[in-house]
């Protein structure tokens, strides 16, 4: 994913349970425009790859072209993993204030559960940072 103006780079996501790598080049859809789209111009995600959702609990995948795997967050801590979600469906989570997009299979691949944390290791440039996201500084 290349970051544009409504997009931000993030760090590599990991799970605090097993440090195994959800994604190596996550991005925060910020802009109302990116928001909107998400991933549908994608015909898929490469493995590695996330789109984060921040202020979010409901997503869908109609018009998309492939299935993914969604995370639906309560303060970095995963409230519900939705594997291999289909096109033309939605799914949402009362009280998830962020959504994580993954390609499919990843949940099932690292063994993701209910209850983990995710934690941030550092962005692609090798740069320190926040272990948690503040969205309430995200437009």
């Amino acid at each position: 994913m290349r970051p544009c103006s409504g997009i931000q780079s993030m760090p590599i996501l990991r799970t605090h349970r097993t440090q195994s790598v959800v994604a190596e080049h996550a991005v925060v859809a910020v802009g109302l425009k990116e928001r909107l789209i998400g991933l549908l111009n994608r015909s898929f995600l490469d493995e590695g790859e996330a789109l984060i959702l921040p202020r979010c609990n409901s997503i869908h995948t109609w018009f998309m072209r492939c299935s993914i795997d969604v995370l639906f967050l309560k303060a970095w801590t995963i409230i519900k993993a939705v594997p291999r979600m289909a096109p033309f469906r939605m799914a949402w989570v009362l009280g998830a204030d962020t959504v994580v997009e993954l390609p499919s299979g990843v949940i099932e691949r690292l063994d993701i559960k209910k209850g983990e944390l995710l934690d941030m290791a550092g962005d692609s440039m090798g740069q320190p940072t926040a272990k948690k996201i503040d969205n309430s500084t995200l437009c």
